[in-house]
């Protein structure tokens, strides 16, 4: 006996995916609002005030959180050293403050136009003394050893030609056949030559790394001789590279690099190096 064949309904509906960053931004910045328009309204009752405006820096600092404007803060306080996104979210985080400041009071709204005054004057000043504002400058997008971990040979060796950037040297990254040498970094009218190694859990650096440094020293005429790894090396690998000249630069040292690098960044007298 045959089945009867019906047609099937369609179940099929239409999905909008919203970010859930932007729906914490709407509803914690429709909350300040809310908080701005009760205080405006509430008369010769400081307390009520008082309590109102805490709710308000709650929402501030809630709003610098979720924007994850923390995270550029925390690695350099000059802002002309922050990625283009990081600066694109501040300048709405002040805008979204500035709305929910204005709002609490009578003519608050004129802060709107202030605001704009003011980032196109601080646009204007920066590029008047040579540092755009929303220029992209070469940085470091991983700081820590845990992102390292998750790199791929390639990246870690673009990650170490920032590094070395913005630590001041001039760096050149060899072709694919890079005879044992992946970065060359110069500083001062010395060459150092790097072999790069980023190996996953539980991994050493060998005497093979070793090797490859020593055989392309000669081939692009280097006068120090490097091999970084985000792991830990092997004690025949240590011991050869003793006998050989050739600097180790673990997990430990590498970490150390990092710190230096901040450290430089959030110096006041650093000066950012040229893109390459």
């Amino acid at each position: 006996m045959k089945k009867k064949r019906g047609r099937r309904k369609s179940t099929d509906t239409i999905e909008f995916n919203i970010p859930p960053i932007f729906l914490y931004v709407t509803i914690l910045f429709s909350m300040g609002v809310r908080l701005a328009w009760e205080i405006k309204n509430v008369h010769h009752d400081f307390q009520t005030i008082l309590t109102l405006w805490l709710f308000i820096f709650f929402i501030i600092v809630g709003l610098f959180i979720i924007l994850g404007l923390q995270r550029p803060f925390y690695r350099t306080r000059r802002i002309e050293h922050w990625r283009y996104r990081e600066k694109t979210l501040l300048v709405l985080y002040f805008f979204l403050v500035t709305i929910m400041v204005g709002e609490a009071f009578k003519y608050g709204r004129l802060l709107i136009p202030v605001y704009f005054i003011c980032l196109f004057y601080v646009a204007l000043l920066a590029v008047r003394n040579g540092n755009k504002l929303f220029e992209i400058k070469p940085s470091i997008d991983h700081v820590s050893l845990k992102e390292v971990d998750q790199m791929s040979g390639t990246e870690f060796e673009v990650f170490l030609s920032k590094l070395y950037r913005g630590l001041g040297y001039k760096v050149e990254v060899t072709p694919h056949t890079d005879f044992g040498i992946d970065l060359i970094v110069v500083k001062d009218g010395m060459r150092s030559g790097i072999q790069a190694k980023c190996y996953g859990e539980g991994r050493t650096v060998g005497v093979a790394a070793v090797n490859e440094v020593c055989g392309g020293a000669g081939y692009w005429n280097v006068q120090n001789k490097v091999v970084i790894t985000n792991r830990v090396f092997t004690k025949k690998a240590m011991i050869t590279a003793r006998s050989n000249n050739v600097i180790m630069i673990d997990r430990n040292d590498l970490q150390e690099l990092i710190d230096d690098y901040n450290k430089m960044v959030n110096s006041k007298e650093y000066i950012p190096p040229p893109s390459a």
